[in-house]
C-alpha cells in the first residue's frame, strides 16, 4: 500500500486517530447508494474491498496493540466474537450465550492468549 501500511485495517485505525478529516474524506469518495456499484477506480474491485473490509472488522474485535497494529490478523475465534458482541450488548451478563458455544473450536481455530 502506498500509505506504508500492509492491511487496511491497520491504516484506517491509524487515520481514525491521527488525521480524522482525511478519513472523512475517503468515505466521501466511496460512498455510493445503497445497493449501488462502487467505483472500482477509487477503491479496487469487489473482491479486494471484501477482504479489506473483514480485516477492518476482525482488527475492531481484536484491537491489536501498537506494536502488532498492522501484522496479519488470524482466525477469529468463537470465544474472540463473544467478548466482542456481549460488551456491545448494554446490560449484558455472560451467561447469556452458552459456554459451549463460546469454548468449543472450529477447525482452524486456535484460542489466542488475552
Amino acid at each position: 500500500m502506498a500509505s506504508g501500511f500492509a492491511h487496511a485495517g491497520a491504516y484506517l485505525a491509524a487515520l481514525e486517530v491521527a488525521e480524522p478529516d482525511t478519513l472523512k474524506v475517503m468515505a466521501a469518495e466511496q460512498a455510493c447508494e445503497w445497493g449501488g456499484t462502487p467505483k472500482e477506480e477509487v477503491g479496487g474491485q469487489m473482491p479486494r474491498r471484501v477482504t479489506h473490509l473483514v480485516d477492518v472488522i476482525v482488527r475492531k474485535i481484536r484491537k491489536p496493540g501498537e506494536q502488532d497494529a498492522d501484522a496479519p490478523m488470524a482466525v477469529l475465534t468463537r470465544s474472540e466474537f463473544r467478548h466482542w458482541a456481549l460488551g456491545c450488548v448494554q446490560g449484558s451478563k455472560d451467561t447469556m450465550l452458552p459456554d459451549k458455544w463460546a469454548s468449543s473450536k472450529a477447525l482452524g481455530e486456535q484460542e489466542v492468549p488475552r
